[in-house]
C-alpha cells in the first residue's frame, strides 16, 4: 500500500468517518501502532482539514470519575484499597494519580492512617509489608506479595518505603551486605597484606 494511498484525502476521510479513535484510524489504515507514527498521521489530517471532533477521548478523568472515587474512598481504609476497588492494579502511577485526584475534589481521606505521611506511605500498614517482606526473597517478591503492578517505578517506591520504615531485607537474594564501618576498616589491611 501506497504512502501517498494511505495519506490521501479521501482514504483518510473514509477511514476517520469510521474509527472512533485514534488508535482504530490507525488499526483501519493498517499503520503500525507507535508515538512517531501516530504524529505523522495527525499531522495529515490536519493538513487535510479532515474533522475528528466525534473521536472519544480516553481520559483518566473519566475512567475514574469523582463520585466513583468518593465512594471508595468511603468504604476503604487506605489508598490501595480505593484504587483495587476502582479495579486498577495498584501501580505507583495509579496511586499517584488517584490521590492527586482525591486532593483535587477535596474528597475526606480523615480515616486512613497515617494521612500525616507522603502519599505512597499511605498504601501499606507497616505491619503489610512486615509480612510481605518475611515472606518474599526480593523487592519483586513483596511487590508480588502486595499485588503491586511489576514495573521498576513501583518496586523503586517500594524498596524507598522499605527503607523509610526500617523494616529488614538482609534475607534477600541480592541485599547488600551491612558490615560496620570499624570491622571493615580491621579486615581491608589484613586482606592487603601479601601472603609470606
Amino acid at each position: 500500500m501506497s504512502v501517498r494511498y494511505v495519506y490521501g484525502r479521501e482514504r483518510l476521510a473514509s477511514a476517520i468517518a469510521e474509527a472512533e479513535n485514534w488508535t482504530d484510524l490507525m488499526s483501519r489504515l493498517g499503520l503500525k501502532k507507535s508515538g512517531g507514527q501516530r504524529r505523522v498521521l495527525q499531522g495529515k489530517v490536519s493538513e487535510h482539514g479532515l474533522d475528528t471532533s466525534h473521536f472519544k477521548k480516553r481520559s483518566p478523568w473519566q475512567k475514574y470519575p469523582d463520585a466513583a472515587i468518593a465512594a471508595a474512598v468511603a468504604s476503604s481504609s487506605s489508598l490501595r484499597e480505593v484504587v483495587t476497588k476502582l479495579g486498577a492494579p495498584p501501580a505507583s502511577g495509579t496511586l499517584s494519580h488517584i490521590s492527586r485526584r482525591i486532593a483535587a475534589a477535596g474528597i475526606d481521606v480523615s480515616h486512613f492512617p497515617g494521612m500525616n505521611r507522603p502519599h505512597l506511605d499511605l498504601v501499606f500498614t507497616t505491619e503489610e509489608l512486615q509480612t510481605a517482606t518475611a515472606a518474599a526473597d526480593s523487592i519483586r517478591g513483596v511487590a508480588r506479595g502486595l499485588g503491586m503492578g511489576d514495573d521498576s517505578q513501583s518496586r523503586s517506591a517500594l524498596a524507598g518505603l522499605l527503607r523509610r520504615r526500617g523494616i529488614n531485607t538482609s534475607h534477600f537474594r541480592h541485599a547488600r551486605l551491612s558490615i560496620p564501618e570499624a570491622a571493615l576498616r580491621d579486615a581491608v589491611p589484613q586482606a592487603t597484606q601479601s601472603a609470606p
